[in-house]
């Protein structure tokens, strides 16, 4: 789950651009729209900063876990800091479904059809952040169960590989997504400044 966190940052700084720029030069040549879309940033902007919130602490209880004995006890313990993981895990997919309903006010306004397509572009890094939570969750249950079958002194070798296995996909399938999404965002970040939607500098 490191990489969402990084991830997030470039996210949080496409948007915030456009709320804070971007805007400026829709004004010049539209009005009523102006204001929705740029309130629809600003919260975009807020639900992101909640995400990369949430992200850190996944990252400090994943570290927590790690350190924990493989005894009843430490899967105890274990099986505590999963229920707070899933609970940061139902944050960011509510926060990352508000961003992206916001932004997609943006695709339904009466603005240029270059702030449409950045807001296009935005959404679909989401999208796949949002597939990135859905695998997150099935790890958790994997966990769960690797630590419930210790707790109860019930983890056999058989089971041990199998969820050894399970685990080692979910967590290439999150690499491989996390990367994708960071290159979607990349994506809409280079889109937003080659067709100067914060203006120009010269």
């Amino acid at each position: 789950m490191k990489k969402t966190l990084s991830l997030a940052l470039v996210a949080l700084l496409a948007v915030s651009a456009l709320g804070v720029s971007g805007c400026k030069q829709i004004q010049n040549t539209l009005h009523n729209p102006v204001g929705d879309a740029n309130a629809a940033v600003v919260s975009a902007n807020a639900n992101l900063k909640k995400v990369a919130a949430s992200e850190a602490k996944v990252q400090a209880l994943g570290n927590d876990m790690s350190i924990l004995e493989p005894t009843a006890d430490g899967a105890k313990q274990a099986l505590e800091i999963i229920l707070k993981l899933r609970d940061e895990l139902a944050v960011q997919k509510r926060e990352l479904e508000a961003a992206k309903k916001s932004l997609s006010t943006i695709k339904a306004g009466d603005v240029k059809p270059e702030f449409k397509r950045y807001a296009q572009l935005e959404i679909a890094s989401i999208d796949t952040r949002l597939t990135v939570v859905g695998e997150g969750s099935k790890l958790y249950d994997q966990l769960d169960a690797m630590y419930s079958a210790i707790r109860e002194k019930k983890l056999t070798n058989t089971l041990s590989k199998k969820i050894s296995t399970e685990i080692d996909t979910i967590r290439n399938n999150i690499a491989a997504l996390s990367d994708q999404a960071t290159a979607e965002s990349t994506t809409a970040s280079d889109y937003f400044e080659a067709q100067e939607l914060g203006g120009t500098t010269k």
